[in-house]
């Protein structure tokens, strides 16, 4: 491909991008109020969102990442979540859970779709954001059942588990955990259990680096809550992965408390 470098219309769509996410953290308040402009009456965070949306599809890289961040930035001003003790920051604590909706974010399973489909063509650092938008995505939409594509999501969270790139290995493994923390359902896994299972039980049994073992064991953690009580192989494998790091002797603490809690 042919780089233009007199081409600096990348910066103006970065700085408008930049400007809708200030937008969105200082004038959260602003989001439910009806835009002036709009002749349908539309709000504020309809018009913002059906923007986002078009955007998605962003060829330089540098403003697609933005405009990801934008988007996940959005979508978590759209839900109130539950203020309880269930929702602690600490390490090894699930997803919080959606209290009620602030506002229905316009289309939310079609963009699900989108940013599913963008796996494919993407750069690692595209699917690092992809992962976070879609983990942002899962937790809220717990609000509005069916509207998360659990079975789609498999494919991407596998090639991601199985990279050779540490840091989309987190990402697959932190959004796994999310997905299933949600879930909680075997259903939603049930065609590709034992593919997930393998993938997060090498993580966490061969990966040299114990960032890698502590998320793949707070996801299969997480995963033991989608297993079918009648898949003893599943379980087993999981069981297999977790207690072989407790075995080990080399290894960091978290990584030993999480593998405790994945066992519980």
């Amino acid at each position: 491909a042919v780089v233009d470098e007199s081409d600096l219309s990348w910066k103006i769509r970065q700085q408008a991008t930049m400007c809708v996410a200030a937008f969105i953290t200082f004038k959260k308040s602003m989001l439910k109020e009806t835009y002036p402009k709009s002749t349908k009456r539309q709000r504020y965070c309809d018009v913002l969102a059906s923007f986002l949306e078009k955007r998605l599809g962003e060829r330089d890289d540098t403003v697609r990442i933005k405009v990801l961040n934008t988007v996940k930035l959005m979508v978590k001003e759209s839900a109130l979540f539950n203020g309880g003790s269930n929702v602690s920051k600490a390490k090894g604590s699930r997803p919080p859970l959606v209290r009620q909706k602030s506002w229905d974010f316009p289309n939310a399973d079609g963009v699900s779709d989108k940013v599913l489909k963008q796996f494919k063509t993407a750069n690692l650092q595209i699917k690092c954001a992809l992962f976070d938008l879609l983990q942002q995505l899962c937790i809220t939409l717990q609000i509005r059942p069916g509207m998360f594509p659990f079975a789609a999501a498999i494919e991407p969270i596998l090639d991601g588990v199985k990279s050779s790139d540490l840091e989309l290995q987190i990402h697959a493994l932190s959004f796994l955990e999310t997905l299933a923390s949600v879930s909680q359902d075997s259903k939603h896994f049930e065609a590709n259990i034992a593919q997930v299972v393998e993938a997060v039980g090498s993580a966490a049994k061969l990966a040299s680096k114990d960032r890698i073992k502590l998320h793949a064991l707070k996801a299969s953690g997480a995963l033991s809550l989608c297993v079918d009580a009648k898949d003893e192989k599943s379980a087993g494998g999981l069981f297999a992965a977790v207690f072989g790091c407790m075995k080990l002797r080399d290894i960091d603490d978290e990584v030993k408390r999480a593998a405790l809690a994945a066992v519980a």
